[in-house]
């Protein structure tokens, strides 16, 4: 690793436990090996730097969003991160989705895009797309036919079965309804929400 790591565990003295807080506490321990409670350490310096360094990235990434128009730049920003606060969107750990669309909107204007079936809809036609499946091949060593995630089949007669990419096809439909609502339209039916009936219960 080119540098020592710093211990903790139940057999250090409390000399050697002062020694390894005062590494981590400073800055000075790169790497600590230890139990659990290792988690508990103050590094508190680590914590800055990377929240410095992750600060600088975000505002770099927007600058190069919007070199071109400025404050003018429009983004369309999809909300289901904001329902998906635990970060369970395709089993995968949330990334700083807030924190980027905050950055953002010091640099120009974004307008929230409700997401509701943009990954369902061919953005095309506007017709349901299908699942596409194939065999993959599992740890007992064994075939099975299971649904592949990034890919969308269209079997509506005008599009001639066309195999879409689920995410590209989704941002399409999200700059579709970013339009509509920039010319004061409604949102398209097919990508609309069921109305809800508030009439007595039967």
């Amino acid at each position: 690793f080119g540098t020592a790591p710093a211990p903790w565990h139940s057999g250090l003295n409390p000399k050697e436990r002062r020694r390894t807080m005062r590494e981590v506490l400073h800055g000075r321990a790169r790497i600590v090996i230890g139990a659990r409670s290792a988690l508990f350490l103050p590094f508190r310096k680590l914590k800055l730097r990377r929240y410095i360094f992750s600060k600088k990235k975000l505002r770099a990434l927007c600058l190069k969003l919007t070199e071109q128009a400025g404050r003018r730049t429009v983004v369309g920003f999809g909300d289901w991160s904001n329902i998906d606060r635990a970060g369970f969107i395709k089993g995968r750990v949330s990334g700083p989705v807030k924190r980027l669309e905050r950055e953002l909107k010091q640099h120009c204007r974004v307008v929230s895009i409700d997401e509701y079936r943009t990954s369902k809809l061919h953005a095309e036609c506007h017709r349901e797309l299908s699942p596409q499946h194939s065999l993959r091949k599992m740890r007992d060593e064994t075939e099975r036919t299971v649904e592949a995630y990034s890919i969308r089949h269209c079997r509506a007669i005008g599009c001639r079965g066309a195999t879409v990419n689920r995410d590209v096809n989704a941002s399409r439909n999200m700059l579709m309804l970013l339009q509509v609502h920039l010319r004061g339209l409604p949102r398209p039916l097919p990508s609309g929400r069921p109305a809800r009936c508030h009439g007595p219960a039967a």
